[in-house]
């Protein structure tokens, strides 16, 4: 997929910091910290290496390009760049049909494995 590819290069890069978890969303939840706290608490959760960092700190987070839920994801990138002035956000956009396809798919497998007998089929 276009995540792992991306994901690969960037491991690839000299003096990068690769995240110890995947999915951190972090920007997921409102700040409550003022800018510098909210910098330190971010490179923390990433396991920044204050005596020796890197030059590059990256994650990937899929939740940070979904609308569901909250239309306040879709200022995510600006919001980052609030915080930290220089960075650059790729947001990765999978082909709609067949992301409908494969959520269609995952619901119906989920819905016939607890309760088959709710199934209608027409």
């Amino acid at each position: 997929s276009g995540v792992t590819a991306l994901v690969g290069v960037l491991q690839r890069l000299p003096n990068a910091c690769e995240p110890k978890r995947t999915e951190l969303n972090f920007w997921s939840g409102t700040s409550r910290y003022g800018a510098e706290q909210t910098r330190h608490t971010y490179l923390d959760r990433l396991r920044w290496r204050w005596a020796n960092p890197c030059s590059l700190a990256w994650e990937v987070s899929e939740r940070y390009g979904s609308l569901e839920g909250s239309s306040r994801r879709a200022c995510l990138p600006a919001q980052i760049r609030v915080y930290f002035p220089t960075a650059r956000v790729v947001l990765l956009v999978a082909d709609p049909v067949q992301r409908a396809w494969l959520q269609q798919t995952r619901w119906l497998l989920q819905r016939c494995a607890h309760d088959p007998a709710s199934v209608e089929f027409r």
